[in-house]
This record gives structure tokens, C-alpha cells and sequence, in this order.
């Protein structure tokens, strides 16, 4: 999932991921809560806020890169939901500094 960057894409799901994969669904989601102890949506969630994590740390200049931008670079749908998504999984809101 990394190596490729799947998770950048917002129409990522649990079947197309299988799919991709050549595996069958439900043993994919089984392998990630056993492997990573949490959902499918979590996991890719967690890989979504990382790199968004990445990207704010290598972007000081927030009228070049907004949050609006960061969220559909990493797969969200919108701001609103990255910037709900990242409190949540941070405990923080991001900012650029």
C-alpha cells in the first residue's frame, strides 16, 4: 500500500484494494486487522495523515499550499474531512510553522 501510494486516491476501497491486490476481500481485511490491529479505514486513514504530516512539515508557505490542497493530495475527499480526520488521529490541529 505505501510503495504504491494507493491510499492517495479518494475512491480508495476495501474491494478495489482487493482487487488490485489480486486478493480476496475479506482475507485482505482480516490480514489488516490482524497484522495492524485496526479497520481497513483506519489503517488507510493512518497512511493518509502520515504523508499529509510529511507535506505540512516540507511546506512553510501556506498561501502556496493550503489545506484544501494537502487534503486531495492524500486522498480526502475535502478540508473539512482531512482537518477532523488529523485532530482526531493527532490529537492536533495541523497548522503550518
Amino acid at each position: 500500500m505505501n510503495k504504491k501510494q494507493l491510499y492517495l486516491d479518494p475512491n480508495l476501497s476495501l474491494d478495489s484494494l482487493a482487487e488490485s491486490l489480486e486478493i480476496n476481500r475479506n482475507y485482505l481485511s482480516k490480514v489488516i486487522d490482524h497484522l495492524h490491529s485496526v479497520h481497513y479505514s483506519i489503517y488507510v486513514i493512518n497512511f493518509r495523515i502520515r504523508r499529509a504530516i510529511h507535506l505540512i512539515s516540507s511546506r512553510h508557505d501556506a498561501e502556496v499550499y493550503n489545506f484544501e490542497g494537502i487534503a486531495k493530495e492524500v486522498g480526502f475527499a475535502n478540508r473539512t474531512t482531512f482537518l477532523s480526520a488529523f485532530k482526531k488521529y493527532t490529537g492536533v490541529t495541523p497548522s503550518f510553522s
